[in-house]
């Protein structure tokens, strides 16, 4: 069936009959490059690079995990380019370490007094929960190391971690939320360092390189039009991705021919 309707796209395309027909674009990207927002009203993509989205607006979006063996998918329209990344207030007690109410739990080698987190040697982490209800919400965890001696350290939220971090300045990962009272902290490997602040926020909308979602081509509903059961929100090995066309003949082909 696949192959007749493809059969019967070309010759139409041949034949000048239908508006030109466009090929799907697929490509891949990985984790550290992609910011999902799964949630209603403030789905959007962005892949961290230019071109890979916005050249596309109206088109159908497919994303896809690794799942094995059959991987998980998600749906949706490309609706507008991004404008810029707007965040929402902060979702942590105390970001600035000043202790005040005693939020961090500072496991063996670290401390926190005088608005700092200090690591001796440590290869232990200082954490706090965040009660928000993040599941679906593309947030983003930072923290800003001001002195660094030894070791290396990574962001922690819940059991994600971002890459090894090393030295002084702000380190800054995404992640899309997956449950409530998500541990967010700083997780040293034979660490002595300080940090003066640590920060966890919501994502409301994409950068430039981003764009938003919509359920229906044209819509102004900014929901994905399907979440497959079991996608994987933080998925390690990357994603796939498959944005089609939807006019009039190639459109309705391709997305039959590519599975949607």
């Amino acid at each position: 069936m696949k192959r007749l309707i493809f059969s019967l796209i070309l010759a139409l395309c041949i034949l000048g009959q239908v508006v030109p027909c466009h090929a799907a674009v697929t490509g891949s990207v990985s984790l550290a490059n992609s910011r999902l927002s799964l949630v209603d009203g403030t789905a959007f993509v962005d892949f961290s690079a230019a071109g890979t989205l916005t050249p596309y607006l109206g088109w159908k979006l497919k994303i896809c995990d690794s799942t094995l063996p059959t991987s998980k998918c998600i749906v949706g329209y490309i609706r507008s380019a991004g404008t810029g990344e707007t965040l929402g207030d902060e979702l942590l007690s105390d970001p600035a370490f000043d202790d005040d109410a005693g939020t961090w739990t500072a496991q063996s080698g670290w401390a926190v007094a005088g608005g700092k987190a200090t690591a001796t040697a440590s290869s232990m982490t200082i954490y706090q929960t965040a009660n928000v209800p993040a599941v679906g919400k593309c947030l983003v965890v930072s923290a800003t190391c001001d002195s660094s001696t030894s070791g290396t350290y990574k962001l922690r939220y819940g059991g994600k971690y971002e890459q090894v971090a090393s030295g002084t300045g702000t380190k800054t990962r995404y992640v899309t939320g997956y449950g409530d009272g998500d541990s967010v902290g700083i997780l040293g490997a034979s660490l002595t360092a300080s940090f003066t602040d640590i920060s966890l926020k919501q994502v409301l909308t994409p950068s430039a390189t981003g764009a938003t979602i919509t359920s229906t081509r044209g819509g102004t509903t900014y929901n994905w039009a399907s979440i497959e059961s079991g996608f994987n929100y933080n998925d390690s090995a990357g994603y796939t991705y498959t944005i089609v066309p939807r006019f009039v003949g190639g459109g309705l082909g391709m997305g039959i021919i590519y599975g949607f």
